[in-house]
């Protein structure tokens, strides 16, 4: 059972925030609940976070997925004996998608989390397969209109990785889009679409990037759709 009136927010310093209104003067009455390991929080450092169509607040962080129904935290983490868990712990976005889908972006690939079976399928970068993801590492996810899903790659770590992989969840056809045309590794860290009808990827799509230490930010171009 859900708790009512819940909403959830990642902070600035990582950590997780649960906000109810109490009442009609919300405005006045907002409460803030700090929920840390001690509530059955995987790990401190928060890194994602989004409530899905049915209330569930889910919560991404360094040491794993989780799931808060207003009482009680579910932990999802890597378990190599299961081949149907999340192969890394390290959540950097997640997404919930027109069909009520939840998509999981990691440091090493990108996950489908099926509710009925309680199982994730991963897809992830193959160097000799053209048709996968660009890079392992994801830093954001976004559903266009056309419920097409624009995935940005990024590592702090690692300044050779970067780009947009974008999948067609109904045929599973994944490509790899170019920001520029001298094709450097760029880092992805959001994009957005104006509300004017257009998807993503014709008239209306940004990405914002960082390359060489400057910040960039990308009109996509009609022949990328």
């Amino acid at each position: 059972m859900l708790r009512p009136s819940l909403s959830i927010h990642a902070s600035a310093f990582g950590t997780l925030l649960l906000v109810g209104a109490l009442g009609a003067s919300a405005r006045d009455l907002v409460r803030f609940e700090h929920l840390t390991i001690d509530s059955g929080l995987s790990q401190n450092d928060v890194t994602a976070a989004l409530q899905d169509s049915l209330g569930f607040l889910w919560v991404g962080t360094s040491g794993g997925l989780n799931r808060y129904d207003g009482y009680e935290f579910i932990v999802f983490q890597l378990d190599p004996a299961d081949t149907t868990s999340i192969t890394d712990n390290r959540i950097t976005a997640l997404l919930e998608t027109a069909d009520s889908t939840l998509w999981v972006g990691t440091a090493d690939g990108l996950f489908l989390y099926d509710p009925d079976s309680v199982a994730f399928t991963a897809n992830r970068h193959n160097r000799r397969n053209e048709a996968t993801l660009a890079f392992n590492s994801i830093s954001t996810l976004h559903e266009d209109a056309s419920g097409r899903i624009w995935i940005g790659h990024a590592d702090a770590e690692d300044p050779e990785v970067g780009g947009i992989s974008r999948l067609d969840p109904h045929s599973g056809q994944v490509e790899r889009l170019a920001i520029s045309s001298r094709n450097e590794a760029t880092s992805v860290y959001a994009f957005a679409e104006t509300p004017d009808g257009h998807d993503l990827g014709r008239h209306s799509g940004w990405a914002a990037t960082l390359r060489c230490g400057r910040r960039h930010l990308y009109n996509s171009s009609p022949r990328s759709g």
